[in-house]
């Protein structure tokens, strides 16, 4: 996809993609090369170590209360509804 859109633009604009997360697990394992212990991972996964690691993914840590990912899966209060 990023170099679909750096495709389409002009030469020298550069195309970033950031990752957002909440969870600490993640961050570990995408700061990792290879699998480690972990079994049953795809590929996918593992390209996507590598786009971290080449810095053409730029990761970066979202709040639990600002994370509308995760409004459905907890039960969240009336005010965090609004």
């Amino acid at each position: 996809m990023q170099a679909c859109i750096q495709f389409l633009l002009e030469d020298g604009v550069k195309v970033e993609f950031t990752l957002n997360w909440d969870n600490s697990a993640d961050k570990a394992f995408f700061f990792r090369s290879g699998v480690g212990r972990i079994r049953h991972i795809s590929v996918r996964i593992l390209w996507f170590q590598r786009e971290v690691k080449l810095g053409l993914v730029s990761p970066a840590t979202v709040c639990i209360r600002d994370n509308t990912a995760d409004l459905r899966t907890k039960r969240p209060n009336r005010d965090r509804m609004r």
